[in-house]
């Protein structure tokens, strides 16, 4: 018996099973998240049948979490999502759970890579934050701007701000961090 309406590939019995859903239709579930694929059964009578699995999913989803922890991990987040997609376009779904912290150039280059992805996959979702955390130079750059110097004092209020962070809910620090 072939059943339909369950979305992963399951044997309920030797001669009962759900094929799944021939595409992934979720971002993965577990090692128990066999779909995308349909099932070839060949049947003699008074035999268990043989039944084979054949991937026929055109679509790849993956989940994956990312913590920054300096600028060199782009090239180690980039490496990873090239991995997963393997330079396929419009084929990879991707839901990544981001944390960390990037310099100011560096969390650019993220938004840039960002962009970029939204244009290569068919859906990028991002969770969490990746945290802009100036470098000593660019905090001192923006400081010291002696060509703005409303930028550079309201860095340096700003900067003030977020070093009696202790003050402020998390809340309260992610704005200002922003700013």
């Amino acid at each position: 018996i072939a059943l339909g309406d369950w979305h992963n590939l399951k044997q309920v019995s030797e001669n009962t099973w759900y094929s799944g859903t021939p595409e992934p239709d979720r971002f993965d579930q577990g090692e128990d998240n066999q779909r995308g694929q349909v099932l070839q059964v060949n049947i003699s009578r008074g035999q268990i049948p043989e039944v084979k699995s054949i991937a026929t999913g055109r679509f790849n989803w993956h989940n994956i979490s990312f913590r920054f922890n300096s600028d060199k991990d782009i090239d180690r987040f980039e490496r990873k999502i090239e991995e997963l997609t393997v330079g396929r376009v419009s084929r990879d779904l991707l839901r990544v759970e981001i944390s960390g912290g990037l310099s100011l150039s560096g969390h650019n280059r993220f938004e840039l890579l960002k962009a970029d992805l939204e244009n290569k996959l068919l859906r990028l979702r991002i969770k969490g934050e990746c945290h802009q955390v100036p470098e000593a130079d660019e905090l001192e750059r923006l400081t010291g701007n002696i060509e703005d110097p409303l930028i550079a004092q309201v860095a340096s209020q700003l900067q003030e701000r977020l070093n009696r962070e202790e003050d402020l809910n998390s809340e309260e620090a992610s704005i200002t961090r922003l700013a």
